[in-house]
């Protein structure tokens, strides 16, 4: 994914905010997907968002002190890269998919205009993003 990463650290409390933002974020990418269109490749990217590999990377990252975008965008490089190096071309696919699901993550976890102003809180906004990049 194209995105930078702000290399900022979080502290205890600001990392339990993120992680609440993460679990929204995963919930509306959810959502969004459930719109496409029936078969297999619609359930892989349905699992993806609870998958422990990017669910639980993305965690681990945030508890260790990174904002929610920049534990999305090194989780999602880090599968495309394991994924992308697979030999079998069903488990390569998974690259793209955790792209395709990273994408509008990241897009939301760094969005500004997403999140209210209340700190911690998210917006009801409905899927996709009413930030200029989707």
């Amino acid at each position: 994914m194209e995105f930078e990463v702000s290399g900022r650290k979080l502290d205890p409390q600001e990392a339990a905010l993120e992680l609440g933002r993460l679990e929204a974020v995963c919930r509306e990418v959810a959502a969004a997907l459930l719109g496409l269109e029936d078969g297999a490749a619609r359930e892989a990217l349905l699992a993806m968002p609870e998958s422990p590999l990017f669910h639980g990377s993305i965690t681990d990252r945030i508890q260790s002190g990174r904002p929610a975008a920049d534990a999305v965008v090194q989780s999602v490089n880090d599968l495309a890269v394991i994924f992308g190096a697979l030999p079998d071309p069903v488990l390569r696919a998974r690259a793209g998919q955790a792209e395709e699901v990273g994408r509008p993550a990241s897009t939301r976890t760094s969005c500004a205009a997403c999140r209210e102003t209340r700190p911690g809180t998210w917006s009801a906004t409905p899927w996709p993003s009413p930030c200029s990049s989707g």
